[in-house]
């Protein structure tokens, strides 16, 4: 989608100032419906034209600035404003921050899809720059290094130690991936196993809910025990986007939309004490100021096997009741306020 909206004109601005040849644009169309990618790259490894070239006609032709991420100094209050896997999907790299203004390096930077999702996704107006793909891939790889991931490790070691040895995830049925997948869910498995373990606390606590919540430097998990929230974690604002994909995905809910509420529902298998229980989680999101906020309702269906008589009825009150609810006609109205608030 990033480079289709860019490629057409790409092409001719390349032409007209004399970077590339019909046949050479000819054959870069040819190996880009092939391979797919943006167009200038297959020009690119194509030989065609170099990097630097594409910029730089680029930022003449649009009036964006040039620039070499790589070259940059980069604070980390900047790098936590978008995740890993949104710069890398988007090739983008924040820069600097300047009052509601944030400067990100693009490989696309006239995209207005890429512009608009980096705005939601970050709150920020966004004033892009233009940079070679090769230099934004190195930046990305150099300031979100695995060491930039310590905090989720460490929190996963925290979870981990915290659930009781005689707990874990079933899977719901085997699954088979080529190369290319398995190496995406390689690099998703911190975050998989974090919403794993979020699940699973959840249900240690005793919790009726979770709450996972965007603020504007941190990404705050809570549980809801015995009717009072509790602060689970609290983790760096980078993580937002990928738990949040990850739940929305595991409940089949759009992860593409994110200007309206969504509700779904998860169903995960536990082994527990040697024993096989299903678990549901009633998911709902909701879009605020700093992102989506989600919130998970578990339902534990053995627990819902209740005799009536533990529901504090009077006996005569008990006798009505049953007897109204075996007519088969009518009906019997439970009400009351949500004991939820979103």
């Amino acid at each position: 989608m990033i480079g289709r909206i860019l490629a057409p004109r790409l092409g001719d601005l390349l032409m007209k100032d004399g970077l590339v040849t019909e046949a050479q644009l000819g054959e870069a169309l040819d190996y880009h419906k092939a391979s797919g990618g943006r167009l200038g790259s297959c020009l690119v490894e194509l030989g065609h034209i170099s990097e630097d070239d594409i910029s730089a006609v680029l930022s003449r032709q649009y009036g964006i600035p040039a620039v070499n991420p790589c070259n940059c100094e980069i604070d980390q209050e900047i790098i936590d404003l978008l995740t890993y896997e949104t710069a890398r999907k988007y090739e983008a790299m924040p820069l600097d921050r300047q009052g509601t203004k944030l400067s990100v390096a693009m490989v696309d930077p006239i995209n207005v899809v890429t512009l608009d999702e980096l705005r939601f996704m970050t709150g920020f107006s966004i004033d892009a720059k233009v940079a070679p793909e090769s230099q934004i891939r190195e930046a990305i790889g150099r300031y979100y290094s695995p060491s930039t991931d310590g905090a989720l490790d460490d929190t996963l070691e925290d979870l981990d130690s915290a659930l009781p040895e005689n707990i874990e995830v079933l899977e719901e049925e085997e699954e088979e991936f080529d190369l290319k997948t398995l190496a995406q869910k390689s690099e998703e498995t911190p975050r998989l196993r974090l919403v794993n373990a979020i699940l699973l606390n959840a249900v240690k606590r005793g919790a009726s809910d979770i709450h996972i919540e965007p603020y504007e430097k941190e990404f705050r998990v809570r549980f809801r025990v015995d009717g009072q929230l509790q602060t689970g974690l609290k983790l760096p604002i980078r993580f937002k986007d990928a738990i949040t994909s990850r739940i929305k995905i595991m409940a089949r809910l759009d992860i593409t939309e994110r200007r309206r509420p969504q509700d779904g529902r998860i169903k995960i298998r536990l082994r527990l004490s040697g024993k096989v229980k299903e678990l549901d989680f009633r998911v709902s999101t909701v879009p605020t100021l700093y992102g989506q906020k989600v919130v998970l309702r578990l339902l534990d269906r053995e627990n819902l096997m209740l005799d009536m008589r533990r529901l504090g009825f009077e006996p005569e009150s008990l006798e009505s009741f049953e007897k109204a609810i075996s007519e088969p006609f009518g009906m019997v109205l439970v009400t009351g306020p949500p004991s939820v608030p979103m």
